[in-house]
């Protein structure tokens, strides 16, 4: 069996738009979104928070800058130990996106520590709050139990003080 019609991707993007077909540009981002949905879903299954982003830089808007395709022969150059413009060029964007990744990050830890310090603080405050109320409440109880012995005294005092008004006077 030999099959010697292309498949829609293989055709030049001339033959597809005369099809009233897309780009296989366009096509190739789709791929590219249906992989990473794909490869997302294994992560997630697998208990990975991290996601893969299809898109490309420019697109995602995160500040990191593209490189340049490399091609065969600049690949090949490089494996020889030879640099180009193109490869020096990459290299040093690469660089660049790894040090405002590393400062994206290390803003991020800032953001996170201020707010875990934020957190403290307030666990902090309301650990006095609680301490504060339960001195209070300490306060009134033995406030009451004080007012509820002089009452007791009082009336005892009265009582006593009935007993002998009773005996006409007369204490013993």
């Amino acid at each position: 069996l030999t099959l010697t019609t292309k498949t829609d991707i293989e055709l030049s993007n001339a033959k597809r738009k005369s099809l009233g077909m897309g780009t296989t540009q366009e096509d190739i981002k789709q791929i590219r979104e249906t992989w990473a949905d794909l490869a997302n879903k294994a992560l997630e299954r697998a208990g990975y928070r991290e996601k893969i982003d299809h898109r490309s830089y420019a697109d995602q808007n995160n500040g990191l800058q593209a490189t340049i395709h490399e091609g065969s022969k600049v690949t090949q150059l490089r494996r020889q130990g030879i640099d180009t413009e193109i490869s020096r060029f990459n290299d040093n964007v690469k660089q660049q996106n790894t040090q405002q990744l590393e400062q994206q990050k290390q803003q991020k830890e800032s953001v996170l520590q201020r707010g875990l310090n934020r957190v403290d603080q307030g666990f902090e405050q309301w650990q006095k709050n609680q301490e504060n109320k339960r001195l209070e409440l300490e306060r009134q109880a033995e406030m009451k139990r004080q007012q509820e012995l002089d009452k007791q005294r009082a009336e005892q005092a009265n009582r006593k003080a009935s007993r002998n008004l009773d005996n006409d006077g007369w204490s013993r």
